[in-house]
């Protein structure tokens, strides 16, 4: 059987693929937006997103994990079958009720005229996300990596022509309706291929059996569900906050800082759900390897997670310019705080992935996201006078406190280090080289290059000899 690491591997990869092709997405509807339209597309995707966590429910990661633990074809059935319709109970009424305050938000809430046909577009995005992630659930908790990261692969190719060709011609509807298009194509897709990636069958359970298959959902997913809204609420309510105190174009700035910035994210989605998949059925046949098999994938990600952000970081004088344009050059203000936050959101959520989730310690994960909501609220909110300070101070630090509290929990109360001490010095060091953003270009590349060959090579020079396990067959 495939291992962890190199499905990690196979999994960072296609997330390089896909993120590049992402990006030149991003770029091209940057570019064709400007910074206003964007800020637009910031708050309509942040309110739906706001609005739409609250029908995730926890089906997708509960149905990772029974399906993970799940011994036969017909239990896998069952679970994504109950799953599905569990999540679409919930997901089709609160689409439908946010596509009937669609008028009320457009003409009290934020006064644009646009506003509200954007919002009831939307809300049918929510129904679409709500099946693709089941249905992308059901390939993770089977462990069906290779088919998953192709489609995944094929449908990020296909996307880039459908948000240039509909944003060039239909303007902001267009990218909406970019996004039904590109979820429509990947969900039908993902079900074409669902019955053999699950060993076979797609049999419908009998009513008999989903109570208890609805049970287990429950259990796992419950606190899965809070820590969802918790994480959704620290990522949209700063750009719902800025749309009610500043302009459309400065909130447009922010939304390409977290665009930019939320690209480490893209980590969270390569290995988190994987771990999951990998690190349930570890906790299930012993605890001493799942602890063992959790702190090596840490400081694996933690290492990644770091040079990701550093990159970022270091090279955005350059990189804005190229993918966006020159309009959004006012977003470099916002960039280094917002990267590093996201860099820290992502670790947190993989880190959950790999140790609490597995372990049925949800609540854990629920904690964590819930003091870095409260804290990036408290502090924005309380520096209110001074927006742009306070959504950088905000997101940033509510970031680092909420990472600070789930560490400490992990070591309390599991006995497990959710940060390996071996990132510390890593840490120290990449967050020291913010302070060297205005240098010029030859000395920024350096220092990256300094940094980054000290990770890999001193700090985990492990990186080095499980890829080449990966890549090189043994003699």
């Amino acid at each position: 059987m495939t291992d962890i690491r190199t499905v990690q591997i196979w999994g960072v990869l296609t997330k390089v693929a896909t993120a590049a092709l992402g990006i030149v997405q991003t770029a091209i509807v940057l570019r064709l937006l400007g910074p206003e339209a964007y800020g637009i597309v910031g708050i309509v995707i942040s309110l739906g997103a706001l609005v739409g966590v609250s029908q995730h429910v926890g089906a997708v990661d509960a149905a990772i994990r029974e399906i993970a633990v799940a011994d036969t074809p017909q239990r896998k059935a069952a679970v994504f079958w109950v799953s599905l319709w569990f999540r679409l109970l919930i997901t089709v009424p609160i689409s439908v009720l946010l596509a009937l305050a669609a008028t009320w938000i457009g003409t009290r809430l934020y006064p644009f005229p646009e506003i509200p046909h954007l919002v009831r577009l939307m809300s049918l995005i929510l129904i679409l996300h709500g099946m693709q992630g089941i249905l992308g659930g059901a390939y993770t908790g089977q462990r069906a990596f290779g088919t998953l990261y192709a489609l995944q692969l094929i449908t990020a190719v296909v996307n880039v022509p459908i948000f240039a060709g509909l944003v060039w011609w239909r303007d902001l509807n267009g990218f909406f309706e970019a996004v039904i298009l590109a979820a429509l194509i990947f969900s039908t897709l993902l079900a074409l291929f669902l019955r053999r990636a699950l060993g076979g069958t797609l049999a419908h359970p009998p009513p008999a059996e989903v109570r208890g298959v609805l049970a287990d959902i429950l259990h796992t997913g419950a606190w899965t569900y809070v820590a969802r809204i918790l994480s959704v609420v620290w990522q949209r309510v700063p750009i719902l906050l800025l749309g009610r105190w500043v302009s459309p174009e400065v909130v447009g700035l922010f939304t390409a800082a977290t665009t930019f910035g939320s690209k480490l994210q893209l980590l969270a989605a390569a290995l988190g759900e994987v771990n999951l998949a990998f690190l349930s059925k570890a906790f299930a046949q012993s605890r001493e390897a799942f602890r063992r098999l959790a702190v090596r994938t840490l400081e694996d990600v933690g290492a990644v997670t770091l040079l990701g952000g550093l990159f970022l970081v270091l090279f955005a004088r350059e990189l804005v310019p190229i993918l966006a344009g020159q309009q959004y050059l006012g977003a470099l203000r916002f960039i280094p705080a917002v990267t590093w936050a996201y860099a820290a959101f992502a670790f947190l959520d993989i880190a959950s992935n790999t140790v609490f989730v597995p372990a049925r310690r949800a609540n854990f994960r629920a904690a964590g996201f819930g003091v870095m909501a409260v804290g990036t609220l408290g502090v924005m909110l309380t520096l209110r006078q001074m927006p742009e300070g306070a959504a950088n101070l905000g997101l940033l630090l509510g970031a680092l406190v909420g990472l600070a509290t789930a560490i400490g929990i992990s070591a309390f109360r599991m006995h497990l280090s959710l940060f390996p001490r071996t990132l510390l010095l890593p840490v120290i060091a990449a967050g020291a080289a913010t302070a060297f953003v205005p240098l010029p270009l030859a000395a920024r590349a350096a220092l990256f290059a300094g940094i980054a060959v000290w990770i890999v090579v001193v700090a985990f020079p492990v990186l080095i000899h499980r890829a080449r396990r990966l890549f090189v067959s043994p003699a």
